[in-house]
């Protein structure tokens, strides 16, 4: 009987409580912000304009940093709809010729935006299947953009921001990694236009999976 007990134990241990992550457990999501006349291609890790009015239209940047053999990815982004308003999403554009993470194999969508609750906006990719890790992104690359436009009363002493609330990476092997906010570095779950001050932030994993 002490040997059934021992081994259901030992069962519930193993199962329950082995942990691992997948190949994106390090990687990253930064934001990168700019004024859509001022865009740059690259990440230069912009996370704050100052000096922004009405009527003005910026392009939030989104990257993946240190990913591994990456082949899809979700990110939704928070936004202050009194301030500011969401125009458009994509992954490339002409005016700043960036280099999409994916490189175009994999698809890209808004998955969610209500005009009739706009406070985000949901992205994705539609996974891909690369034919082996060589195929698959690794490194740094753009994730997508989301361009807004500010209000018509807003001035330069209003403080907007653009925050990162959800966020996941999958790798070739098919771990879906989950990214959620440390108080780590000025890195950038956040973004704001005319700031004050600010506790910068890093959003990297820290959740672990469970088989």
């Amino acid at each position: 009987m002490r040997k059934l007990l021992l081994l259901i134990f030992l069962c519930f241990f193993v199962t329950g409580t082995s942990a691992w992550a997948g190949e994106n457990a390090g990687a990253v999501v930064a934001f990168d912000l700019e004024l859509k006349d001022a865009a740059e291609a690259g990440y230069q890790g912009h996370w704050k304009i100052t000096g922004v009015g009405a009527d003005q239209t910026v392009v939030l940047s989104i990257y993946g940093k240190d990913v591994s053999n990456l082949k899809a990815f979700g990110v939704k982004v928070e936004f202050e709809p009194d301030k500011v308003a969401f125009v458009s999403a994509g992954f490339s554009d002409p005016d700043w010729s960036e280099a999409y993470i994916l490189d175009g194999t994999g698809a890209f969508e808004i998955k969610k935006f209500d005009p009739a609750n706009p406070q985000s906006v949901y992205i994705l990719s539609a996974a891909f299947e690369p034919g082996s890790e060589a195929e698959a992104p690794d490194g740094e690359g753009l994730i997508g953009w989301l361009q807004f436009t500010t209000s018509s009363d807003f001035t330069s002493e209003t403080t907007a921001a653009f925050t990162l609330t959800e966020g996941s990476l999958t790798g070739f092997d098919g771990v879906t990694d989950d990214v959620t906010q440390q108080s780590i570095d000025q890195g950038v779950g956040k973004a704001y236009l005319n700031p004050v001050a600010v506790e910068p932030s890093l959003w990297g994993q820290i959740k672990a999976l469970f088989k």
